[in-house]
C-alpha cells in the first residue's frame, strides 16, 4: 500500500515535470513563431525595396543606354556637320575663285580683243601706206603688232600721230628683230673662221637665214666702229671688236637712229647727217 503511494507520487511528480517541459517547449515554439512571424513581416518591405531598387536599377541602366546611343548619334551628326560645313566652304571658295577667274577671263578677252583690233587697224594702215613698210617687217611677231601702239591708240579714234608713233615702235621692233638673226650668223661665222670679224657681207651670207640673206647684202653694211660715240666706243672696246653690222640707211627717213650689231649684243647709235 505503501508501495502504491509512492509510486503514485512519483508518477504525478514526472507528468507535473513533462507538463512543464511540455508548456515551456510550447511557449518556446510560440515565442520562436512570433519572432518568425516578425521578421517575415520586417523583410517584406525589404523585399519590395529591393525590387524597387532593382526595377529603378534596370530603368537606369536603359536610360543610360537611350543616352550613350543618343551621344553616338550626336556625334556622328556633329561629324557629319563638320564635314558639310567643309564642303560648303570648298564650294564657296570654288565658285569665288571661278567668279574671279571669269572676270580675269572677261578683262584679258577685252584686252585681246583691243590688242588684235589695234593690230588690224594698224596692218590696213600699212597696206594703205606701203611707203611705211620696210623688208624687215616680216621678222615681227604678233606681239610686236599688238603692242606697236599706245593705250591711246583705238579704233575709230587713232589720229595721225597715233599712227606715226605705232609705226616707229614697230620698225623698231622689225630692225631689232632682225639684228637677232644677224647677231647670230656673225657667232656662226666667227666660231668657224676662228674668231675673225668677215671682210665683206658676202662673207656672212651662207650664215643666214634663206629670208635674211638679201636684206643683209642689199641694206646692210660694215661699219668701223671710230663712228660710234666714245661711251659706245669703249663698250665696242670691251667686246674686242672695231667693226660693227648696221643699216646702210635709218628705217625711218625722219630719224637718225640705227642699230650696231656686234657678235653678242647691239646698241643704239646716231649717225652722222
Amino acid at each position: 500500500m505503501a508501495m502504491t503511494t509512492l509510486n503514485k507520487t512519483l508518477i504525478t511528480a514526472t507528468v507535473a515535470v513533462l507538463a512543464g517541459v511540455g508548456i515551456y517547449e510550447a511557449r518556446q515554439a510560440a515565442n520562436a513563431r512570433a519572432q518568425v512571424q516578425k521578421l517575415e513581416e520586417q523583410q517584406t518591405p525589404l523585399t519590395e525595396q529591393i525590387r524597387q531598387l532593382q526595377l529603378d536599377r534596370n530603368n537606369l541602366a536603359s536610360k543610360l543606354d537611350a543616352l550613350r546611343g543618343d551621344n553616338e548619334r550626336l556625334n556622328r551628326n556633329t561629324g557629319e556637320l563638320l564635314k558639310l560645313r567643309s564642303e560648303i566652304g570648298r564650294l564657296r571658295t570654288v565658285a569665288r575663285d571661278s567668279q574671279q577667274a571669269s572676270t580675269a577671263q572677261s578683262s584679258a578677252d577685252a584686252a585681246a580683243g583691243q590688242w588684235v583690233a589695234r593690230a588690224n587697224l594698224l596692218r590696213q594702215y600699212v597696206e594703205q601706206n606701203p611707203t611705211e613698210r620696210i623688208p624687215e617687217f616680216q621678222f615681227v611677231t604678233d606681239h610686236d603688232w599688238f603692242t606697236a601702239g599706245d593705250g591711246s591708240f583705238e579704233a575709230g579714234s587713232a589720229t595721225k600721230d597715233d599712227y606715226r608713233r605705232a609705226l616707229e615702235s614697230l620698225r623698231f621692233q622689225a630692225e631689232s628683230r632682225f639684228g637677232e638673226l644677224v647677231r647670230t650668223a656673225l657667232y656662226k661665222y666667227r666660231s668657224a673662221n676662228n674668231g675673225q670679224f668677215q671682210n665683206q657681207l658676202s662673207d656672212l651670207q651662207r650664215f643666214c637665214e634663206p629670208a635674211a640673206r638679201e636684206i643683209v647684202l642689199q641694206l646692210y653694211e660694215i661699219r668701223s666702229a671710230d663712228v660710234l660715240p666714245e661711251d659706245l666706243l669703249k663698250y665696242a672696246g670691251h667686246l674686242k671688236t672695231d667693226q660693227f653690222i648696221t643699216r646702210k640707211e635709218p628705217v625711218n627717213a625722219k630719224s637718225t637712229a640705227r642699230l650696231a650689231n656686234f657678235i653678242d649684243t647691239c646698241a643704239t647709235w646716231e649717225s652722222p647727217p
